[in-house]
């Protein structure tokens, strides 16, 4: 995959393009397009990663609330309101703000750990990887 300052393609590498069901024949395929056309493919994968961090945010903050999973650590939602997302180019963060959240979240010696951030990403890795397989398949049937 072509790199270059402006347009930094994210590492597509082909385990995780394997992962997703396509044959080694279709992924020359998407490697020839994205050569093709670099600037078009970035705007599309920043699309995929802006929705995949969306994903994540209201996953953790659902996980803090208590409204999945066992996780919840919510007394005065503190906590949820400091969990946000940045999107750069090619780059999706969510983070939490609250000076105490790597606490709650890795556990001290008298609180267990409650991973809102690891259990989110395990619970949204179906649908980002439908995400992106979508993308993909897009850009092979162009």
């Amino acid at each position: 995959i072509k790199k270059s300052r402006k347009y930094r393609i994210s590492r597509i590498d082909n385990y995780r393009i394997m992962q997703l069901g396509i044959k080694s024949q279709s992924l020359e395929t998407f490697r020839k397009r994205m050569k093709q056309k670099p600037i078009m493919m970035a705007a599309g994968l920043q699309k995929v990663i802006s929705e995949i961090t969306q994903m994540t945010a209201r996953e953790a903050k659902q996980l803090v609330r208590g409204k999945k999973g066992n996780i919840r650590a919510f007394d005065t939602g503190n906590l949820m309101r400091s969990i946000t997302s940045v999107v750069r180019p090619l780059q999706g963060i969510v983070k939490a703000n609250a000076s105490y959240s790597i606490y709650i979240h890795e556990g001290t010696r008298y609180m267990r750990a409650r991973p809102f951030f690891t259990v989110a990403t395990k619970n949204i890795s179906k649908d980002a990887d439908k995400v992106l397989q979508k993308f993909v398949h897009t850009v092979l049937k162009r």
